[in-house]
């Protein structure tokens, strides 16, 4: 609390509960003995409902507690066996949630409709009052009655009973969030260091980096207004190289109106120095921030030079088929031409030996003789 308070609740007459209910009527198994007339039911859940069919087979305990499981209407079914007499067993049917509510399970709803489980008990409210005030609510949960404070209904009270919430500022809540906010700052400043300078990183020049560095000169430079109207009258000081501390002597001299001032400076998600986190949330959100915007682009550009360095790659492996195959080609032809350079000269060379005989032999020294006589050389 930012300030101190005192509640008083009284009459606290019921306490939140689910609703309960089981089948009026008992059966004598759960696989076979038929539960509705027709095989049509209608579960009813406050003001939602939902009407189902049992199929063939479907028409017992089993399978109406599974269809009931299966409705989606927040409930659980289940199915009772008792043990005892000739129908020991039971349909049970309770809400997921607390809170008074209408619980109905109809058979042949749009016939002659016959109500299949009984009206016992049909949930509860927490009801009381607080400072006089009659509070009504579905759950033992309170959250929403008083600003900031959360509390748990767990029983009734007797008729002269008083219960006393007392409020008080609790500067450790305080002090220890702003020591996180330190640490993170520190944090978050280390990283955007990284990415300036001569050794800088990968996104040196990046835009997020000095709209991120920005972001923090306004965290550190945010004033507000009353006693508390900088961060170092809550005692974060700043160092010469832009590193951040918490001096907790400072902030534990601080006064309880000050404290209060204090709660007022920090705000929430929206107001006073906490509202400045919309602008980090700007850079960071997972889905639409600046950060993930960019990572997108990336992923685009990356995928499209993927895309152009695949269509590449197969028309190069396309070119080298059919370069491979003309080679191949080729090759045939060259050993085709080998072939018939072998034979011709084969060829060749029988034709000379039929018609001179083999070189060098006297046969073919004669004929030459002989030519050579007849000339008159």
């Amino acid at each position: 609390a930012t300030t101190p308070a005192s509640y008083s609740i009284t009459n606290i007459t019921s306490v939140a509960a689910a609703a309960s209910e089981t089948s009026a009527i008992g059966y004598a198994d759960s696989t076979s003995a038929p539960v509705s007339s027709t095989g049509t039911v209608k579960l009813v859940l406050g003001g939602s409902f939902k009407q189902f069919t049992l199929g063939a087979g479907q028409n017992n305990l089993a399978g109406l507690r599974d269809a009931i499981n299966g409705s989606g209407l927040g409930v659980t079914a289940s199915v009772l066996t008792t043990g005892t007499g000739l129908t020991p067993n039971y349909l049970s049917v309770t809400s997921n949630t607390t809170g008074e509510t209408t619980l109905r399970l109809i058979d042949d709803p749009d016939g002659v409709p016959a109500q299949l489980l009984t009206n016992t008990n049909q949930g509860a409210n927490a009801v009381f009052q607080l400072n006089r005030v009659n509070v009504s609510s579905p759950t033992n949960l309170i959250n929403n009655v008083v600003s900031g404070v959360s509390f748990n209904i767990v029983g009734k009270t007797d008729p002269l009973q008083t219960v006393t919430l007392s409020l008080a500022a609790d500067p450790t809540q305080i002090s220890g969030a702003l020591q996180d906010f330190v640490a993170n700052y520190n944090a978050v400043s280390a990283q955007l260091n990284a990415q300036i300078g001569p050794a800088a990183g990968l996104l040196s020049g990046n835009s997020l980096i000095y709209q991120t560095q920005s972001v923090l000169r306004g965290l550190v430079n945010y004033n507000g207004a009353g006693t508390i109207k900088s961060l170092s009258d809550l005692g974060i000081e700043m160092s010469a190289t832009g590193q951040m501390s918490f001096n907790q002597t400072t902030f534990d001299s601080l006064s309880g109106s000050q404290l209060s001032d204090a709660a007022a400076f920090l705000g929430s998600a929206t107001t006073g120095f906490g509202g400045l986190s919309s602008q980090l949330t700007e850079i960071s959100d997972p889905l639409t921030g600046l950060i993930k915007l960019q990572q997108n682009q990336y992923d685009a550009a990356d995928k499209r030079i993927t895309d152009q360095v695949n269509t590449l790659t197969d028309r190069i492996n396309s070119m080298q088929l059919t370069l491979s195959a003309k080679l191949q080609a080729a090759d045939a032809l060259i050993a085709n031409l080998n072939s018939q350079q072998q034979i011709l000269t084969a060829t060749l060379q029988s034709s000379s030996f039929a018609a001179f005989g083999a070189p060098g032999s006297s046969g073919f020294s004669n004929t030459l003789s002989t030519g050579n006589s007849g000339s008159g050389a």
